[in-house]
């Protein structure tokens, strides 16, 4: 029995019984993917169209701080990881909204990042130039980098430093997708960058030509280096080494000066949520990424996640290939997560289904 909107995906292909315009029949295919990449890039895909909130409820705030009553200065610390797109760009919004609330000494935010998404990236750094509390990156620990996007961000913050063995720059814009940006468009992207962090060098007194080069010609340079320029202002071995070093120092916020008074001060450490690590996770296999991978293209993907995202009721259906392949349990519990993230386990009409022979023996059992 099929629904109107039930998807079945199996073991080389997807079936989609609907009025899409996506092919109806079963297809056979002698070509392997990785069917867990696929189904994470579904979630990821189908979260977006499905719109804030769905499938996963917000967590409340929560820190590793000492309670109310605690007259020493706090230091709120949060973490930069990974490739930065929309669930860094939240989560950073969410611990400088913190910071407004509980006015600490300074925020701090440990950063080790290959760069990410421009539009992300200007969000944060519109979040960092509008804090009323400083904003101190930390290029941490040693052999972490900030890289493309995070080096930017690093310029942004009232008070940049880095760790030993580290390194920042590089943040020539890339094509992101099929294809690449005809020259053109590719000089208008490249100069509106450039501009942008000559600027955010030149509002913080860092240094406008390494800024630009960093942007031009993918300059990337050491801890040492930039601290010579005058692009970071604090090389430190860890975090409570920083925060003796940030005490008494005085920088501007929103165009005022602040003194920064870190002397015997409590760490609160803002963590992601389960919500925003989970987020993380299935954000790594967006479609662009997930089509090099499978082979599948990225429209075919967007499709699928729509129909999960708006589905009344979703159906997947896998069979004896999924399990018998070598990242079957993988697969099994990819699918079985995207039904339970969509909500569609325990609905009329949706669920996920192993119609193998011996699904207890070969499927299940692994989930």
């Amino acid at each position: 029995m099929t629904h109107k909107n039930s998807i079945a995906l199996a073991t080389t292909s997807v079936k989609i019984n609907n009025e899409s315009g996506l092919p109806s029949q079963r297809e056979r295919s002698t070509v392997k993917f990785p069917t867990h990449t696929l189904v994470r890039s579904v979630m990821f895909t189908a979260l977006i169209f499905a719109g804030p909130g769905a499938g996963l409820a917000e967590a409340g705030p929560q820190d590793d701080g000492a309670g109310e009553g605690n007259s020493r200065p706090t230091v709120l610390v949060g973490t930069i990881e990974g490739a930065i797109g929309p669930v860094t760009k939240n989560y950073v919004h969410r611990v400088l909204e913190a910071a407004r609330a509980e006015s600490p000494a300074c925020v701090i935010f440990t950063i080790d990042t290959p760069g990410g998404l421009d539009a992300s990236m200007r969000s944060i750094i519109k979040d960092i130039l509008s804090s009323p509390v400083p904003v101190v990156t930390y290029v941490f620990p040693s052999g972490a980098r900030a890289a493309s996007a995070g080096a930017l961000i690093s310029l942004s913050a009232h008070i940049a430093a880095m760790a030993p063995s580290t390194n920042i720059g590089a943040a020539h814009p890339v094509s992101l997708g099929g294809g690449q940006a005809d020259s053109t468009m590719m000089a208008k992207i490249t100069n509106d960058a450039a501009a942008f962090a000559r600027g955010l060098a030149q509002d913080r007194g860092r240094d406008v030509e390494w800024a630009e080069k960093i942007v031009r010609e993918s300059i990337s340079s050491t801890e040492d280096e930039v601290l010579e320029l005058g692009v970071i202002e604090i090389i430190a071995t860890d975090i409570e080494d920083l925060i003796e070093q940030l005490d008494g120092r005085t920088v501007e916020v929103n165009g005022s000066p602040y003194e920064i008074n870190t002397r015997d001060a409590s760490i609160t450490a803002i963590h992601p949520t389960f919500r925003e690590e989970f987020l993380a996770l299935v954000e790594r296999y967006d479609p662009t990424t997930a089509a090099a991978i499978t082979g599948i293209d990225e429209d075919t993907i967007r499709q699928v996640a729509r129909l999960y995202a708006r589905a009344g009721a979703a159906m997947t259906i896998w069979t004896m290939g999924i399990n018998q392949s070598t990242h079957g349990s993988d697969g099994v519990c990819a699918i079985n997560n995207l039904n339970l993230i969509t909500g569609n386990i325990g609905k009329p009409g949706g669920t996920s289904l192993s119609i193998t022979g011996q699904c207890n023996a070969m499927g299940t059992r692994e989930w």
